[in-house]
């Protein structure tokens, strides 16, 4: 799960547990405020749940596989790791699993 770092400024209490995670950009859960300005549908939380289940996934396919997982499999858990954590602010793990997804792409590229 995300880690808490400090309490969110009264414009952002639509945000779960009313907390920021370590490592979140705050512009980037601003953009999400957006889609529900008024927070009564509940657009971060549900992206937000929705992002940490996907992640809970990740990992254990990670785990269970962990022993021979080829490039495709990881370029495969990587490239919408990139994205969904790229979504919801989470640049260090967006820009690591972009750079495991190209060399996942580089290993295949030479293994063709």
């Amino acid at each position: 799960m995300v880690a808490i770092a400090a309490p969110v400024p009264a414009e952002n209490a639509f945000l779960p547990n009313a907390t920021l995670g370590e490592g979140l950009d705050p512009i980037a859960l601003a953009r999400l405020q957006s889609l529900d300005s008024s927070g009564t549908s509940g657009v971060v939380r549900r992206v937000l749940t929705a992002y940490v289940t996907s992640l809970e996934r990740a990992h254990q396919t990670l785990e269970a596989a962990s022993a021979g997982l080829g490039a495709k499999v990881l370029q495969d858990l990587a490239h919408p790791l990139k994205s969904s954590s790229a979504s919801v602010g989470a640049t260090e793990l967006a820009q690591l699993s972009a750079a495991i997804e190209r060399s996942c792409q580089d290993a295949l590229r030479a293994d063709a």
